[in-house]
């Protein structure tokens, strides 16, 4: 039981208390006969703890959740304090396994004090039944544990003191040594006391090693020695030195310098200081980045000898295929299925040899922020092509035929020599041609490469990339390999070649006109064409014919003398550069030829005499920007060609004019000037009613 009379302060009281403890003991001793089995009165004893504190024969564990209290030994007793934040502090206090086999009628006693208001510790004890200080083991126990549970209020302590165990002997206990290898020898450092042999423990205590890892043990050893260990240079029980702990005994280590450059790699040889220069190989495909570099003895992380990687970023492992780098492939052609053309088309021209497995992305109206594609549109064509088992030669223009068809792949399409693509003259569906690799479609839109299209992207994927289609973070999309961009408006929605190959400082949207074009003309056109380094705009379009396109090695965007940023090519035979004729317009909608200079910026204000003129689809036309107008054919097929708003203008042309069955011609207050030298015909189509007004002038020189 605890004894919970209060202490009282000073000497006097003290010894009391001390001399009223021996008595009690042995009174106790008299009355009842029983012996001390185990007794803890912390003296000698010091520390103080938050979490754990241990005694020679003990553990108290804080358990408060929250703030803790403290625990600690205090005037040879220990005690236990609640701080000021906590409502309740509680600890435990557990003994030490103690031997009470042998014993009945085992009692327990024990002294606390405390702070007023603050009640005993609860008592258990393992292996048996504990109440009010009698302890009934289990049938067969031969140990019990006795643990204190503490429970005070903040700023309150309690004590605890003078912990006995006592009872009556039954039998004469005997030692019993612990045999932890089970040789049948006794360790004499580790014993119990029992009547009976208790499970792992022999009568024996000759055993000098119950180790098994000992470097000397031997279960059927008769030596039985004491255990030894291997000593640095591996000898059991040795005095071996290893000074710089590298596993290499000191007599046989010619190098125990840490710093030295072949340190751990040869410790037979002695001590080297020579450094090397390693190069970092970010991508790691086993070269180095001969600008990045650092002198070490041995390899960092990261960094290899070579020095011979020309593009540090790319590791050619990442990719399927052959690499591609910008110049080495270029958006040719594209068409929309409107006036009589059958199919969508989209064309691109390879500059380099393509192996089998290289994948490209043709994307439109997909946005690149510099560091990630952003969201697509609900009309954005995300379209994967796939070169064939046989690769495609420098130099090959890939068509990908009927784009805006609802099924998700389709076939592409190239020059044969025995079978090429048809281009029939006037607004034709393409056919013929050999197969040149697969396109499927990987987003729901099915949105258009000219027309209203603001721009368009060319991208080679990387291998995980591809396989995931997963995008929209720097992490995703930071190996995409973005070769072209192309388009009315680049810079649309934030558009950028900011963080791609085609990086520069053109246009408005940060990207290199060498790999870039930007013009108001694929904003009218169902269809446009590559037009060469001849022609005044790159790209015009190319509505009465669809025609093949040849982009000779080298090419690239430029502007040359001041010029309309045009292709540039070292093609010197023009017969292999089959082009619309230069400055070809056809509408689309009604314009004006001032919008049509200063807004979409299809022809200069002057026009120029190689410039034809359609006008079809019942479109209005009318010139309004210069004093005089220069133009060579003019055809229209359905709508009104004005060549004068009223103010006088004069319009000269070089060339023929020509009226469709619904066309007309308004020369209003102006002039027609047939400026060429040679034979000019004007045919109004009014054969079968003379007095039509489709074709009406005021002044003609």
């Amino acid at each position: 039981m605890i004894d919970s009379k209060p202490r009282r302060e000073g000497v006097r009281v003290f010894l009391s208390h001390c001399l009223s403890t021996l008595l009690f003991l042995l009174l106790s001793s008299q009355v009842t006969g029983q012996q001390t089995i185990w007794s803890e009165d912390f003296t000698g004893e010091t520390g103080s703890s938050t979490t754990t504190l241990t005694g020679d024969q003990w553990v108290a564990t804080e358990t408060t959740s929250g703030s803790s209290g403290t625990m600690s030994i205090t005037s040879s007793a220990f005690r236990f304090l609640g701080n000021s934040s906590n409502g309740t502090y509680t600890c435990t206090w557990v003994s030490d396994p103690i031997s009470i086999g042998g014993y009945t009628s085992i009692t327990l006693s024990s002294y606390s004090d405390g702070s007023g208001g603050t009640s005993l510790p609860s008592v258990s004890m393992s292996n048996g039944t504990y109440s009010s200080g009698s302890f009934s083991p289990d049938g067969g126990a031969t140990t019990t544990v006795i643990t204190y549970s503490f429970s005070i209020a903040k700023n309150k302590y309690r004590t605890l003191d003078n912990i006995v165990l006592t009872g009556t002997v039954s039998c004469t206990p005997t030692t019993w040594y612990a045999d932890t290898d089970g040789d049948g020898l006794g360790n004499p450092s580790s014993t119990t006391s029992a009547c009976s042999q208790p499970a792992g423990y022999v009568a024996d205590s000759t055993d000098l090693c119950d180790d098994t890892s000992a470097c000397n043990y031997d279960v059927n050893s008769n030596a039985n020695a004491s255990c030894l260990t291997n000593d640095a240079c591996g000898v059991c029980g040795g005095d071996g030195v290893d000074v710089d702990s590298d596993g290499v005994c000191d007599d046989a280590d010619s190098c125990t310098n840490t710093t030295a450059c072949n340190y751990l790699a040869n410790p037979t040889a002695a001590c080297s200081y020579t450094q090397q220069t390693w190069y970092e190989d970010a991508d790691g495909d086993g070269l180095g980045d001969p600008a990045v570099s650092q002198v070490a003895c041995a390899q960092p992380a990261g960094y290899v000898l070579d020095n011979t990687d020309s593009d540090p970023s790319l590791n050619p492992s990442d990719y399927s295929g052959t690499i591609l780098y910008p110049g080495d492939v270029y958006f040719s052609f594209a068409a929309d299925a409107y006036s009589g053309i059958g199919d969508d088309y989209i064309g691109f021209t390879v500059l380099k040899d393509i192996e089998s497995g290289t994948t490209l992305f043709l994307v439109s109206e997909w946005q690149w922020t510099g560091s990630y594609w952003g969201t697509l549109s609900g009309t954005s064509s995300v379209i994967r092509w796939t070169a064939p088992a046989e690769g495609v030669v420098s130099g090959t223009e890939v068509i990908l035929f009927d784009i805006d068809a609802s099924p998700s792949s389709g076939i592409a399409k190239c020059d044969d020599e025995n079978d090429p693509i048809v281009r029939a003259s006037g607004n034709a569906t393409l056919s013929g041609g050999q197969s040149c690799g697969t396109f499927e479609h990987l987003s729901s839109g099915r949105q258009e490469f000219n027309w209203a299209t603001e721009f368009s992207w060319i991208f080679q994927p990387d291998i995980d990339w591809n396989t995931n289609l997963t995008y929209g973070t720097a992490e995703l999309d930071g190996s995409l390999r973005h070769l072209t961009c192309l388009g009315f408006d680049l810079n649309f929605g934030g558009n950028t070649g900011a963080g791609t190959l085609i990086e520069g400082s053109d246009w408005s949207a940060s990207m290199d006109e060498a790999y870039s074009y930007e013009n108001a003309n694929f904003n009218q056109s169902a269809a446009w064409a590559y037009q060469g380094g001849a022609s005044v705009l790159p790209f015009a379009a190319s509505a009465s014919g669809l025609v093949t396109q040849v982009i000779g090695e080298g090419v690239s965007f430029s502007a040359a003398n001041g010029a309309t940023p045009t292709y540039s090519s070292i093609v010197s035979d023009y017969s292999e550069l089959p082009y619309e004729p230069n400055g070809y317009i056809s509408l689309s909608n009604s314009a004006t030829w001032n919008g049509l200079a200063n807004g979409p910026g299809i022809v200069n204000p002057s026009g120029n005499s190689a410039l034809d003129i359609v006008v079809d689809s019942g479109v209005s036309l009318t010139v309004d920007a210069a004093s005089e107008v220069a133009c060579n054919d003019i055809t229209v097929t359905s709508g009104t060609f004005a060549s004068c708003d009223g103010a006088g203008r004069t319009l000269a042309a070089s060339g023929s004019i020509a009226l469709g069955t619904s066309g007309a011609f308004e020369g209003g207050q102006g002039t027609l000037k047939l400026s060429s030298l040679t034979e000019q015909t004007i045919d109004a189509n009014n054969y079968a009613d003379p007095s039509s007004s489709r074709f009406q002038l005021k002044n003609l020189v």
